[in-house]
């Protein structure tokens, strides 16, 4: 089996995570599409979030989509713990300002700076747009569309040459509670990691 490459599951792990986030909690079913401005509104809405998930990653050197279930949490603060529980255990932990990256089974740790890898760095604030619920910010890194038919779908295309060695895009696929059910990430390569969300438990921030 290959190594894992450390740096596109980070980047991979943490899109998954902060853009999950965008939109968890119940909300009521409209007849009408929902609009970028709900979606955006309750986006702003979000202090934390944990979820299970189920990945299928399809790589071009497997004839079948390798399969591994984990769970992830997340908060507006910036920190970040992605776990996969099978088949093999591994985690990314993002926390003040470093990313690491554990391999229990191999007995094995990686650490990033982000203050000395300017190029993930700026993968993660990039992403970190989405938490302040700023469409007009998350533009200017993202080509991004809100497709409503047949269901509500958001697409987003990385503007920045160089986060697109590693992300070619990201697909949303949403329920009518606004809830994200599935999120397909495509590499250039031609590789994709699809995900599937359950068990979502999201906390709000209070009122004002």
């Amino acid at each position: 089996m290959p190594r894992p490459n450390p740096l596109r599951r980070a980047i991979a792990a943490a899109i998954a995570a902060l853009l999950l986030g965008a939109f968890p909690g119940a909300a009521p079913a409209s007849a009408s599409p929902p609009t970028e401005a709900e979606l955006f509104a309750r986006l702003g809405r979000l202090e934390s979030l944990e979820s299970a998930f189920v990945q299928k990653k399809t790589l071009r050197i497997f004839a079948q989509p390798q399969r591994s279930e984990g769970r992830l949490s997340f908060a507006r603060d910036g920190s970040l713990v992605w776990e996969y529980t099978s088949p093999q255990r591994s985690s990314l932990t993002l926390a003040a300002g470093k990313v690491t990256m554990s391999y229990p089974d191999l007995g094995r740790s990686e650490e990033f700076d982000l203050a000395r890898s300017p190029g993930m760095k700026g993968i993660i604030e990039s992403m970190f747009l989405w938490l302040k619920a700023d469409p007009a910010a998350l533009r200017k890194d993202y080509d991004v569309r809100l497709v409503t038919d047949p269901g509500t779908e958001l697409r987003l295309v990385p503007r920045d040459e160089g986060m697109r060695k590693y992300i070619a895009g990201l697909a949303f696929t949403f329920g009518d509670d606004l809830l994200v059910r599935r999120l397909v990430i495509s590499e250039p390569d031609g590789d994709t990691t699809d995900i599937e969300f359950t068990s979502q438990k999201a906390v709000d921030r209070s009122a004002p």
